[in-house]
């Protein structure tokens, strides 16, 4: 059975179509690149690159034109500014949610959200960038497994 076709959209707004199957290893590779770099400071291609890399992944702005939302199943699982990259705001766990508020000061109940399941996330240096990844990556679970089943088979087939 052939994998689907399925698109990277690059930063640099081009698109690359390519199987499920080189989505995963890309996703991977990035992944790998970024924890063997020294230092890195997050940046908003870098984490729009991430976000998309993702299965079944899109992105819009339906609030205005500065407040970029990733999507899964239509679902939102993150949002930030296009103008200024200062924070994210992520889905998270509740009890886990409070833990990282106290643990880190960057770590913030979210903005505009609910204040029990989203954190702003600071991305200017009081968070760690691969503790950013791995709030993402947390929130998408959320949120993918929030979807119906017929919807996550057809993400993830």
């Amino acid at each position: 059975m052939q994998s689907p076709d399925c698109h990277f959209y690059l930063a640099s707004g081009g698109s690359i179509r390519c199987s499920s199957t080189l989505r995963l290893f890309f996703l991977q590779a990035l992944f790998l690149n970024f924890l063997f770099q020294s230092r890195f400071d997050m940046t908003l291609e870098y984490y729009r690159d991430y976000c998309l890399a993702k299965p079944g992944v899109t992105e819009d702005t339906p609030f205005d034109q500065d407040a970029l939302c990733f999507r899964v199943g239509n679902k939102i699982f993150s949002i930030c500014s296009i103008s200024a990259f200062q924070y994210i705001n992520l889905k998270c766990d509740p009890e886990r949610a409070v833990e990282l508020r106290e643990q880190y000061d960057g770590i913030t109940p979210g903005f505009h959200m609910n204040k029990q399941q989203w954190n702003s996330v600071s991305t200017m240096g009081n968070v760690p960038d691969r503790l950013i990844l791995e709030l993402a990556d947390h929130s998408y679970a959320l949120i993918f497994g929030s979807l119906t089943k017929k919807l996550q088979a057809e993400i993830r087939p």
